[in-house]
């Protein structure tokens, strides 16, 4: 075993003193470590464990929102302005909207088929919109007792989707990460109305 030891500005590496010490004072271990304490030889460092804290409503609601705005902007990563990217996919959807609602004709298939997709674009607009209002509104820890107060009639609701989305390795198995991003969605952008 290694002792570091600090000398001026230097680390200086040798060989540990206490096994010497250790050694010397074998009968005593009440010399041993009084000589530990008046040399300053040793630093003592407890390990304890840190108590578990569980989350409240505000802390699942604000990491289901993260999740779900980082499943929905991927991409972030690349410019690490994660409301950035989310703002550029909603103009998208909006863009998206524009261009379909021109081809909406009940009387042809592709006229029908312009028609869902723009009714796709406003859904999956409005539930962005949404998100990244929540996640503004998570984002200020100063309203997590406002958040909790406001939303404890949801927390039941909340807490089974925290559960599902934390044990997440059962539908990544089955290859189901779109379908259950949707659904989440579906479930938390009613709730995240309340804010407005």
């Amino acid at each position: 075993m290694l002792c570091i030891e600090h000398v001026g500005l230097f680390l200086r590496i040798q060989p540990n003193p206490l096994q010497k010490l250790r050694s010397k004072f074998a009968g005593n271990e009440l010399q041993f470590s009084e000589k530990l304490l008046n040399g300053g030889i040793v630093m003592f460092f407890q390990l304890k464990e840190s108590p578990k804290i569980v989350p409240d409503t505000y802390d699942k609601a604000f990491q289901l929102v993260s999740a779900v705005i980082h499943q929905e902007c991927p991409e972030h990563r690349a410019n690490h302005h994660i409301l950035y990217s989310a703002n550029q996919k909603l103009e998208a959807y909006l863009e998206a909207q524009k261009h379909f609602r021109q081809f909406e004709d009940p009387a042809t298939e592709i006229g029908k088929f312009s028609t869902e997709a723009y009714q796709v674009a406003k859904k999956k607009y409005h539930q962005l919109y949404y998100i990244i209002r929540g996640f503004m509104h998570l984002s200020d820890e100063n309203k997590r007792d406002h958040f909790n107060h406001r939303f404890r009639f949801h927390a039941e609701k909340l807490d089974t989707m925290y559960l599902l989305w934390e044990q997440k390795n059962y539908w990544q198995l089955l290859n189901l990460d779109g379908s259950f991003y949707e659904q989440l969605k579906d479930d938390l952008v009613p709730m995240l109305t309340q804010f407005e």
